[in-house]
């Protein structure tokens, strides 16, 4: 059954996903997955260099709009 809310473009760009499953051809087999560990003292040491203050109460407001109208179409 198609579904009638998926216009053709987006089923040529996106395609059917259940494709990519290849049932015929099963591979159960765990992929090698990347060193994580010299990313992650990477990132610990950019976050720990800087860390994130909390914001001080009494020097926040409240957004403005912008004054004047914006053009319709």
């Amino acid at each position: 059954m198609r579904e009638p809310q998926i216009s053709a473009w987006r089923r040529k760009r996106c395609g059917d996903l259940v494709s990519t499953l290849a049932f015929e051809h099963r591979d159960m087999s765990i992929p090698r997955l990347p060193a994580t560990a010299p990313l992650a003292a990477a990132s610990s040491k950019a976050c720990s260099s800087y860390p994130p203050g909390v914001p001080n109460p009494v020097l926040q407001k409240m957004p403005a709009q912008e004054p004047g109208t914006r053009r319709r179409r």
